[in-house]
């Protein structure tokens, strides 16, 4: 046997590769799972990873809706200055000599001047049937309210005016066009479902009266005292 084993030098080395292979493979084996304290710290990792990329998104998607909400109110207070300057009054029925100001929601009577439509008020209001405003079609957001845009009644193109946050917009004017005009942060309105800028009393830093005949907010997502208000001034 021994003189065939060194006259068959492969057949040995073939011999203890074989050995070596089946130990590795062995030890191998024995690696092949991992451990609960392993598979723990995996599942926190991904789950402290998924919350911040969740955060992250729900930050942009908060500016995003704030930044359409602020253009939006924008377009509208010019739209208003734009109605003033073709009329020479602005596009309200209601009033009168006396009044500081007056108040109120985007809702379908106080848009319809504004985007031509043809309803007997908006014609009476708008007799050039001219387009002041506009805005993309607002989806439906719950059982009665949209959100990013106009809600439209019907063909004849009146619609209320939603923001980001399934909320219409609140709109201050001055009816005597003075641009002496109380800001809405210390002098609340009386809005149903509409919030106000810090509602009721203002930041000491805010100014009691804005250089505006108009201005346009949108009370955010909260739509109370959060400090996500939208405002155009």
């Amino acid at each position: 046997m021994k003189i065939f084993l060194d006259t068959c030098p492969y057949f040995v080395f073939t011999c203890k590769c074989n050995v070596n292979i089946m130990n590795v493979s062995k030890r191998n084996q024995n690696r092949m799972g991992f451990t609960l304290i392993e598979i723990l710290v995996v599942i926190s990792i991904i789950g402290i990873l998924a919350g911040l990329l969740y955060s992250g998104a729900m930050a942009v998607l908060q500016r995003v809706k704030v930044s359409h909400s602020e253009n939006t109110a924008l377009n509208l207070r010019n739209a208003i200055v734009a109605y003033y300057t073709d009329y020479r009054r602005f596009p309200v029925s209601s009033g009168n000599s006396t009044d500081e100001y007056l108040d109120f929601t985007t809702n379908e009577d106080f848009m319809g001047p504004l985007l031509g439509a043809d309803t007997p008020e908006a014609i009476r209001l708008n007799p050039k049937r001219t387009v002041f405003f506009s805005a993309r079609t607002a989806r439906r957001f719950g059982s009665d309210s949209f959100v990013k845009g106009i809600a439209f009644r019907d063909e004849s193109g009146s619609g209320s005016l939603w923001d980001a946050w399934g909320h219409c917009y609140g709109v201050r004017i001055d009816v005597k066009n003075r641009e002496r005009l109380k800001n809405p942060a210390h002098f609340q309105p009386n809005l149903q479902g509409i919030g106000a800028p810090d509602w009721g009393s203002g930041s000491s830093g805010e100014l009691k009266y804005l250089a505006e005949s108009v201005v346009v907010w949108s009370a955010g997502k909260e739509n109370d005292l959060a400090s996500d208000n939208v405002t155009s001034w």
